[in-house]
């Protein structure tokens, strides 16, 4: 079966679970995280327009609190609003903390194979002149490869590496940057920052499901 016939079946399968839920049990909480964890979006299918649509409304009113389903939540399956602004990492890759530089090992391989050293106040450090990683808000940001707004992901951390990068001054003096403690990770993957006004984490049966941005 393709893809695409996967996916029609999954959405008319949605469609139907919509349309019992909401004539079996006419509470709005329970359309809104029903309607929530569609893969395909909030309103992804037109059952779903009108509670939505209530929802964005209601979160722009004074003293907003979000609908409950308790049904639902007896299950393990709720809403919750989340202070993050980036979507999830992957599976298996944690967020790398803020201000720390990242490098990869297969870079790290090269560049001790063989290793060339700066000293620099008295400490030694590895030259460097692969990619250095930050997440989007550090100082050091400008020198990713990947967007300013993306937020670092690392896998297997096998270590820590103190680095230093070669530059010129204006005047054409050779310098070099260091870098403390540079996490050395298996993989390195972003996730993408989220501009949403709220974003919430959907779990269903207690485990994590999905984030969804939202704006009102």
């Amino acid at each position: 079966m393709s893809n695409a016939a996967i996916k029609s079946g999954l959405i008319a399968l949605f469609i139907l679970i919509v349309s019992v839920a909401v004539s079996v049990a006419d509470e709005y909480g329970c359309k809104v995280l029903l309607c929530m964890s569609n893969p395909d979006g909030p309103k992804a299918v037109s059952e779903c327009v009108p509670p939505i649509d209530k929802l964005l409304s209601d979160m722009s009113k004074p003293n907003f609190s979000w609908p409950r389903c308790e049904e639902a939540e007896s299950g393990g399956s709720r809403i919750v609003p989340t202070n993050e602004r980036h979507e999830p990492c992957p599976n298996g890759y944690t967020e790398n903390p803020a201000g720390i530089p990242a490098i990869t090992k297969a870079d790290y391989q090269k560049a001790t194979n063989p290793a060339q050293w700066v000293h620099y106040r008295e400490e030694k450090y590895l030259k460097w002149i692969y990619p250095i990683y930050f997440s989007a808000s550090d100082e050091y940001g400008e020198i990713n490869r990947q967007s300013s707004k993306d937020v670092l992901c690392g896998r297997g951390g096998s270590g820590r590496a103190d680095i230093a990068r070669r530059y010129e001054n204006g005047d054409g003096e050779v310098k070099y940057r260091v870098y403390d403690n540079a996490v050395v990770y298996d993989e390195i993957r972003f996730a993408k920052r989220l501009n949403a006004a709220m974003v919430v984490d959907v779990y269903i049966g207690g485990k994590f499901y999905k984030r969804v941005p939202l704006n009102y």
